[in-house]
């Protein structure tokens, strides 16, 4: 699996892509996790800023991410008074250009994507954000006790007790993050990495 992980920040009403970040060394499913989990957490610290596009910069530089270079130069005075530009792709490097952004579409091999709420009660709509975790993958139980096959004999793994979650997997909301992230430790450390959500079996990334 890849490690360049890119993340978007559309907004939830039209599928218009704000901005997105890449990031290197990050497309694993904890680390990942942290990246979606932080941006959604600020999300209510921006809420007085009328431009959309500004407020998905801001969350992207609320995790320590910088704008690339050629993407700043065309902001406004005021706007670069609250940006910066993009030092290090380990941190982040935001693009809000359309050529910009399809370059992150080119490099990245795992995505994330955030879909902001248009509530103007962003206090009450932070409920509304949701996100595609693209982060995981999905495996058959035949494939799994295929690979496992030994460890299920040996008794390492019980494929029949696997922590379960009942989230929608494809549009996962802050909870359901923060409920995945609170055991991806255990079950990367103790259950192959392999977890089920709605019966289906999932694997992490590590």
């Amino acid at each position: 699996m890849g490690m360049r992980l890119g993340t978007h920040i559309y907004r939830i009403s039209n599928n218009v892509e704000l901005a997105n970040c890449y990031h290197h060394w990050s497309a694993y499913t904890k680390s990942a996790l942290k990246i979606t989990i932080d941006i959604m957490e600020n999300f209510i610290d921006f809420h007085n800023e009328d431009n959309n596009t500004m407020r998905a910069v801001k969350l992207f530089q609320s995790i320590g991410a910088g704008v690339v270079e050629k993407d700043y130069d065309t902001l406004t005075r005021e706007q670069q008074k609250y940006c910066h530009i993009g030092a290090d792709r380990n941190l982040g490097l935001i693009s809000i250009s359309k050529e910009e952004m399809e370059e992150t579409d080119n490099w990245e091999d795992e995505r994330v994507e955030i879909y902001l709420t248009d509530n103007k009660d962003y206090f009450r709509g932070v409920d509304e954000n949701r996100a595609y975790f693209g982060c995981l993958y999905m495996e058959s139980e035949s494939t799994t006790k295929d690979i496992l096959e030994e460890e299920i004999k040996e008794r390492k793994f019980d494929i029949n007790n696997l922590i379960e979650f009942d989230f929608d997997i494809e549009y996962m909301g802050l909870k359901d993050l923060i409920e995945l992230y609170n055991k991806i430790d255990y079950i990367e450390n103790n259950c192959y990495g392999r977890f089920k959500v709605r019966g289906q079996i999932y694997c992490s990334i590590c």
